[in-house]
Parts: C-alpha cells; sequence; structure tokens
C-alpha cells in the first residue's frame, strides 16, 4: 500500500510524537508545557527527517547511511536544545532527545519498509 508524502508525514509524526510523550513520562516530566515542546520539536523535525531519508534512499549506498547518521545526530542537538532552552522542568534534555530517537528511529524505519514504501 502506497501513502502519499504527506499521509507519511502525518503517520510518522504522529509515531514520532507518541513515543516522545512516552519517553517524556519515563523521565518523569508531566507539565503540559513539556508535551507541547515536544509537539512543537517533532513538528519541525520530521520533515526534514523524511525528506533527508527519500533523498538518501535514492543514492544508496556508504553516502546514505552516513547522511542519515548526521541527521539523527542533528535532529537529537536540535530537539536537545528546545527541551534545554524552553522547557523548565527537563534535567537531562539531551538524554531525552537522544533515549526518543533512538526508540522512534528504527521504529519509523520499520513503518517506511513496511507500510509506506
Amino acid at each position: 500500500m502506497k501513502f502519499s508524502l504527506l499521509e507519511m508525514l502525518l503517520i510518522l509524526f504522529a509515531a514520532k510524537t507518541l513515543i516522545g510523550v512516552l519517553t517524556a513520562l519515563l523521565f518523569k516530566l508531566r507539565a503540559k508545557a513539556d508535551m507541547a515542546f515536544i509537539v512543537i520539536s517533532n513538528a519541525l523535525m520530521t520533515p526534514p527527517l523524511i525528506l533527508a531519508y527519500n533523498i538518501s534512499g535514492l543514492t544508496g549506498g556508504f553516502f546514505s547511511a552516513i547522511s542519515l547518521i548526521l541527521m539523527g545526530a542533528l535532529i537529537i542537538i536540535l530537539e536537545g536544545n528546545i527541551y534545554k532552552y524552553w522547557s523548565k522542568t527537563t534535567e537531562k534534555p539531551f538524554l531525552l532527545s537522544f533515549t526518543a530517537n533512538l526508540i522512534s528511529y528504527p521504529l519509523g524505519l520499520l513503518i517506511l519498509k513496511l507500510f509506506l514504501l
């Protein structure tokens, strides 16, 4: 079953946001503002990640792996900074971002492979 790019973005945004919220709960974050930051950061980060995946998927090989790793690292840094500067209750913003992405990235690839591509 093929989905449009917009449908792909929405599905992966929903999955990534759910994982982010669950990870935040594991980190004992309960404030509505923290949950809002997770939604905002995922709204900002999911489209570039999908774009990078689609572009790197076209080239394949070594460049593909390197570009995806770099994009993942960039997203962790950007999300970590969003949590660090805008959240009042996040004690370990980069660990939160790393953990959420460590879970969501492989899950996102699985969703793409199984359902969307």
